[in-house]
């Protein structure tokens, strides 16, 4: 069952690992920094690249899933030899899953953008509504962005995903709100 498991995850990057050097080879693979776009550029077939970074997208969001439970258990991990708080130790009775240690992280990366969005809001202060210098609003925007430079590139850009479709949904929402008060 396992194999089948390993497999049915293989399979498919196998496959379009080989379409992908057959279409466009080895060296321009290499040179791409969209490889499957390329290859189906390659083959001919240009109007299924939308579709290939819609599926690419998409798979990032798995990566994220993934990511997320990944960090969970390693907080979990953590936890339980007191490298982080105890309290992060706990497992789901019924779920199985560390959900404290996941609820953590996700209360981390929203405060991370939270004050990297109010670092950034707060340098296109005009001077005379300042409180502080424009250098500690740098200083705090940099250092968000570093911790999310250490991040893989992958969970960068499906996290930047998400809060591109999170605006687009905001975007409809208030299009919404105003075709509503305009027909009332």
């Amino acid at each position: 069952m396992i194999g089948a498991g390993v497999f049915a995850v293989f399979g498919p990057y196998l496959v379009v690992g080989v379409a992908a050097l057959l279409a466009a080879g080895p060296e321009r693979l290499a040179g791409s920094a969209v490889p499957l776009a390329t290859a189906v550029d390659a083959a001919g077939a240009e109007g299924l690249a939308p579709v290939v970074r819609v599926g690419g997208a998409l798979a990032s969001l798995g990566v994220l899933l993934s990511l997320i439970a990944g960090v969970g258990r390693t907080g979990l991990a953590m936890a339980r030899r007191r490298d982080l708080p105890a309290g992060l130790a706990v497992v789901h009775p019924r779920h199985r899953v560390p959900h404290r240690a996941e609820i953590a992280l996700a209360v981390v990366v929203c405060l991370l953008v939270y004050y990297a969005i109010a670092n950034a809001s707060a340098f296109t202060q005009p001077a005379r509504d300042r409180r502080w210098p424009r250098a500690l609003n740098v200083l705090g925007l940099a250092g968000c962005l570093t911790l999310v430079a250490t991040l893989p590139w992958r969970s960068v850009l499906a996290g930047a995903g998400v809060f591109a479709g999170g605006l687009v949904g905001r975007k409809i929402v208030l299009a919404r709100r105003a075709t509503a008060s305009e027909a009332a």
